[in-house]
Formats: structure tokens, C-alpha cells, sequence
């Protein structure tokens, strides 16, 4: 597996530490020691996930890492995962508290699950795609990246700088696949080639050079005019020309692929995916349970649908169809959201936001929003960037998406954690996408409540929303680990929508769930678990159960 450049917009499942039983002191504090230089371990080693996650590392006994990119692939002899794991097994678990346990066993089964992804046979994690890979997600972390002194300014450059070597060990790595014959679709090629044209079409307003300008200008240094002139040339001189090496390494391996298919027609490629599959979905259930699961629920809905359907009378279908919830202003959206959700949730601290819209020259097409991750030591920052081409002319949309990147989705969740338990430090790092988009699917369901007047309106948006999310899932498996064709998906969406429809659907997923597999998982199936857990508790508490 490579270590590559990741976003940090994603949230991990994050569990407190608690007070221990007087006879469980001595195992809990070796256990929170280790944590603990954990912590230091990992923070130290990556300068850009330091820099996202501590406003002062020297609080926590850091030492600033090198200012690089880092390297794409990690040190075949490093033994970290099977370390720990040989450590966390001297600890006593069972003398912990429960929620110490719980702790234990998500720490033991992430680094299983990071060790079995290291050990495993075959890769085909392709570097650049058209919507995850490096390409793009270089370009976040430089445009989100804070400049709070005049040491970020000068470390910015060097990042920048550096971009041009980072860009060649991934450019060398892809053309090692290719040799293997391990390259993507034309259709996955034309995405990156297309994503990469974007951003370089702007020279001298790139958007690089833009968010460092705004964010500069803030430091009132006298020396500002330099760094901005000495990052534009990095810009120009450095990054763009790598960006220039990609599509010119993509434009010689269009037409070579021997797989214009999914991952399950690559030698080792079912496997592959259902090794994924369990990272991603922060699930241990199987890909073929997965599969006659959201099967089941597409059915389900289905049927729900058409019934809902024909309960709504004109006016409600009508809102339906033309939903307006009365607010054209992002923040005058979030503001109504954290008053509607007391009733539902606990309350958090006052926390400051921003929320943007994207240059399109850097968004990807199928990115609708993003949180960015607040820094552990300064929550009271937070981030929302919307993609204005889904959310600006339609408002009501941007409502339900503020829902599931602000309040109650994953700005909420973050300063919840961190708020109730600032100790819980090694969590931070550890990426359960499918718990996170799971809790933000789960709160778009109430904020269609919160929005929506009509409780028959409500329930119809909830099972499309479902609907729409288990059912690109569910073509995602059969496609990369059921080995579907283009064909085979229209035939099966037509089940549901017209031939023709079921035809420009077919096409649309076929080639964004060959050209970034398991995209959807984490969604549909974190929402799936979210939402039966929800179900069980009630079944099981019936007039106990309080939300």
C-alpha cells in the first residue's frame, strides 16, 4: 500500500478516555502513556498533517518534521502496525474501563486492518483519479493551508517547491504499474487529464497563488510582496510544469489499457476490493452481506417510494419537486440549523465558520462540499467550501448540504468530540469514513425535517436520498466485485427508470465507479449502519428509547 497525500476533510470515530476503577489505575495509565507517544510518533512524522491538525505542536512535546511531501510508498521494513499491535497485546483490556476497552479494540483493529493492507499481494491504488487522487487533493491541501506566522509563509514555498519531486515519484510509480500493465480506463484517464487542464489554465491567477495572497495579506508583514513573488514563481516554475508532466505522461498511456472495466477483470481485483471494502466502509461485514443488504433496502425503498408517492397532493408535490426552504444565505442556513437541532441534540460551544464556493478550476465533479477538519487546539476555526456549480442556484440543496457539513453533520460531531475529551489525542489519525459519512447521511434526515414543513414531503426526500446513495453502492459492487459491464448496469437500472434513462445512468456511473472505486461506500453503507442501529435501539428500548 502507498502512503499518499490525503485530505484532511474526513472525521475519524473518535472514543474518550475515562476514569479507571482504583484497582485499574496502573493498566490505564500505561495504556494512556502509550497512546500518548503514539501520538507524538505520528504527528512528528508528516509536517502537512502536523500543520492541519496543531496550532502549537510544542505543546504536545513535538518537534516540528521536515517540511516536505513526503514519500508515496512506506519503508518495507518498517514494522510499526505489528509494534503496536505486539504492545496493545501486554495490556491488560479486560482491566480497562468499557470505554477503554473500546478504545483498545478500535486501536487493535485499525492497525490489523492497516497491516493486512500493507501485507497484501496485489495494489491497484492508482495514484491520480478524477476526483481522490493526488491531483486533487494536492491542490486542497495547498489552498486550505493556513498561514499563521511568517514561518508557514516560508514553509508554504518549500511545499511548493517540493511539489515537483513529489509529482515525479508518483508519475515514476504510475508508469511502473503501467509496465505491469496495470493502467486505467480511457474514460478515467480523460477525467484526470481533464481535471489537471483545469487547474493549470490559470497561470498567473492560479488559485495556488490566490489563497496564499489572501491569506498572507492578513499577516501585514513588511515582506509580503516578496513571498507572494517567490511563491507565484514556485507556482509557475514548479508545480505547473509537474501538473504538465502528468497530462503528458496520461496523454501517452491513453488507448494502452488492456482493462476498460472494473476492478474485478484485474488479475487479484475482486480481492483487492474486498479488502478496500473493509477500510472504507468501517465495516467488518463482507462485501457479499453488504451486497444482499443494500439490495434488500433498494427493493424497500422502492416500494416505500410509490407508496409515499401517491399520498402527496398537489401542493406537496409540487414543494417536492420545486422544494424551497426560504433561505438564499449560507450562514443564515446554519444559524436556523443550530437552533432547530436543540431539541435533538446536545449543545456545543460557540465555534467560528467560514463557508465558500470552490473556483471551479479546482473542484471535481462528483465533490458536492467538504469540511475542512478543525486543528485539535483550536476548534473555535472551522471551514465549509461548497462546489457552486450543485449548490449555488439552488438554495435549498445547500440547506441539506450545510446540514451534513456543518451543523448537525461533521463540524458538530468534530467540536463535539473534541469539546468533551481534548485528551483523546491518538484518535485523530485514525480514518473511519464510513462511522463519519455515516453520522452526516444519518443528520440529513432530520434536517429535512427541520426544513421541510410537510412530514409526508419529509419522508418522501429521506427514502430518495437513501435510495440515490444505496443504490450507487450497490452498482459499485457490482461492478468492481461482481465484474457488471456498462450493459449489465443498464439492464439492471432498468428495473427502476425508463431504457433511455436507465442507458445515460448507466454510462454516468459506469464511468465514475470504474475511475474511483468504493467512492459511495462509505456513504451508503455508514448511513445503512447508522440508521439500522438507530431502528435496533428504538425496537429494543420501545417507550425507553430517547434519541
Amino acid at each position: 500500500m502507498k502512503k499518499i497525500i490525503s485530505l484532511l476533510l474526513i472525521l475519524t470515530l473518535l472514543v474518550t478516555f475515562t476514569g479507571c476503577k482504583k484497582n485499574d489505575t496502573s493498566e490505564s495509565e500505561k495504556f494512556a502513556q502509550l497512546t500518548k507517544q503514539w501520538f507524538v510518533e505520528d504527528m512528528s512524522q508528516d509536517y502537512l498533517t502536523t500543520h492541519f491538525a496543531l496550532v502549537d505542536m510544542s505543546k504536545y512535546g513535538i518537534e516540528k518534521p521536515e517540511v516536505t511531501l513526503g514519500e508515496i510508498e512506506n519503508d518495507e521494513e518498517d514494522t510499526t502496525y505489528k509494534d503496536r499491535l505486539a504492545q496493545l497485546e501486554k495490556i491488560k483490556a479486560s482491566k480497562l474501563s468499557a470505554q477503554d476497552q473500546l478504545t483498545y479494540e478500535t486501536l487493535t483493529d485499525y492497525y490489523q486492518l492497516q497491516q493486512e493492507m500493507l501485507d497484501f499481494e496485489y495494489d491497484y491504488g492508482f495514484l491520480f483519479t478524477p476526483n481522490s487522487g493526488v491531483n486533487n487533493n494536492l491542490i486542497t491541501n495547498f489552498t486550505e493551508f493556513a498561514l499563521r506566522n511568517e514561518e508557514d509563509a516560508r514553509d508554504f514555498i518549500t511545499l511548493v517547491r517540493d511539489s515537483g519531486r513529489y509529482m515525479d515519484l508518483c508519475i515514476d510509480y504510475t508508469k511502473q504499474q503501467a509496465q505491469q500493465e496495470i493502467i486505467q480506463s480511457d474514460a478515467t484517464i480523460d477525467g484526470i487529464l481533464e481535471q489537471c487542464r483545469r487547474f493549470i489554465a490559470n497561470v498567473e491567477d492560479n488559485e495556488v497563488i490566490k489563497a496564499y495572497n489572501t491569506s498572507i495579506n492578513k499577516l501585514n508583514l513588511t515582506n509580503s510582496q516578496d513571498y507572494k513573488e517567490e511563491l507565484a514563481q514556485a507556482v509557475k516554475e514548479i508545480l505547473i510544469p509537474a501538473y504538465e508532466r502528468v497530462i503528458a505522461m496520461y496523454e501517452e498511456l491513453k488507448g494502452k489499457s488492456v482493462n476498460q472495466d472494473g476492478l474485478y477483470y484485474y488479475d487479484g481485483g475482486k480481492e483487492y476490493y474486498a479488502e478496500m471494502f473493509k477500510y472504507r466502509a468501517s465495516s467488518s461485514q463482507s462485501v457479499e452481506k453488504a451486497e444482499k443488504a443494500l439490495e434488500k433496502e433498494i427493493d424497500r425503498l422502492v416500494r416505500k417510494i410509490v407508496r409515499q408517492q401517491v399520498k402527496l397532493n398537489d401542493e406537496e408535490q409540487n414543494a417536492f419537486e420545486n422544494a424551497d426552504y426560504g433561505y438564499s444565505d449560507p450562514y443564515e442556513m446554519l444559524d436556523y440549523l443550530k437552533k432547530a437541532m436543540q431539541q435533538d441534540f446536545p449543545q456545543i460551544p460557540q465555534v467560528n465558520y467560514t463557508v465558500d464556493y470552490l473556483d471551479p478550476s479546482v473542484t471535481s465533479d462528483n465533490v458536492v462540499a467538504y469540511y475542512l477538519i478543525a486543528s485539535i487546539d483550536n476548534l473555535t476555526d472551522n471551514i465549509i467550501k461548497c462546489n457552486q456549480s450543485y449548490c449555488k442556484d439552488d438554495p435549498s440543496y445547500l440547506c441539506i448540504t450545510l446540514s451534513h457539513e456543518g451543523y448537525p453533520g461533521h463540524l458538530y460531531q468534530h467540536t463535539y468530540y473534541f469539546t468533551n475529551n481534548p485528551d483523546q489525542l491518538i484518535r485523530y489519525n485514525l480514518d473511519y469514513s464510513g462511522f463519519t459519512e455515516g453520522w452526516a447521511m444519518y443528520v440529513e434526515d432530520y434536517a429535512y425535517g427541520y426544513f421541510e414543513k410537510s412530514a409526508e414531503v419529509r419522508e418522501l426526500n429521506i427514502y430518495y436520498n437513501r435510495f440515490n446513495y444505496y443504490l450507487e453502492a450497490y452498482c459499485d459492487i457490482l461492478i468492481n466485485y461482481e465484474g457488471y459491464r456498462q450493459d449489465d448496469i443498464s439492464n439492471y437500472l432498468q428495473n427502476f427508470f425508463t431504457r433511455e434513462y436507465a442507458d445515460e445512468l448507466a454510462e454516468s456511473l459506469y464511468s465514475t465507479l470504474v475511475s474511483d472505486p468504493l467512492m459511495f461506500v462509505p456513504y451508503a453503507l455508514g448511513y445503512y449502519h447508522m440508521t439500522e442501529l438507530y431502528d435496533k435501539a428504538e425496537n429494543k428500548l420501545g417507550e425507553k428509547f430517547n434519541v
